[in-house]
């Protein structure tokens, strides 16, 4: 982040078993769309954390279940009609992510937006890349890109497919 520019950041929350929410974040310029939560075409167990389809006006989008990566699966809970889905676009792999609540798009001024603190950064789980603190609460600025490549998905090759049949 460069001293003096902004960053717009469309807050949203995930919800556990436990109603234990978790406030996060994520730049705008990652967001396609973000769309009601509708019955998903499922995905076999082998796809997990990917709990289905997404039908995008005829574009299939894979549905990430994010809980799953902050919470025990016994507290992970299914999807509902008030949950939404928001629509990723990463070089252009889109990728849906299942929340409980969307919030506002807010601006934040780079220097508002801090580093990690040195000992979570330390850890092996590195789904955040930074911190914002807004009315006194810390939101954590996901890292979607470090989720996806946990999951083996390579956010690189589909560019590099794409210039080689030119």
């Amino acid at each position: 982040f460069i001293e003096g520019n902004e960053i717009k950041l469309l807050e949203f929350e995930l919800k556990d078993k436990k109603s234990k929410i978790y406030t996060l974040a994520l730049n705008i310029q990652k967001i396609k769309e973000v769309v009601d939560f509708i019955k998903l075409d499922e995905l076999p167990d082998v796809f997990d954390p990917f709990i289905g389809v997404y039908n995008l006006r005829g574009t299939p989008i894979p549905v990430l279940n994010l809980l799953k990566f902050f919470s025990h699966n016994e507290n992970v809970l299914p999807p509902t009609s008030n949950d939404r889905i928001i629509i990723c676009d990463f070089q252009r792999l889109l990728v849906g992510i299942i929340v409980s609540k969307t919030k506002a798009v807010r601006t934040y001024s780079n220097s508002e937006v801090m580093a990690q603190p040195e000992a979570l950064d330390q850890t092996q789980k590195h789904y955040f890349n930074g911190i914002v603190q807004r009315e006194g609460k810390i939101i954590n600025l996901l890292d979607i890109e470090f989720i996806l490549n946990s999951l083996d998905i390579d956010l690189g090759s589909k560019s590099t497919i794409e210039l080689s049949e030119k």
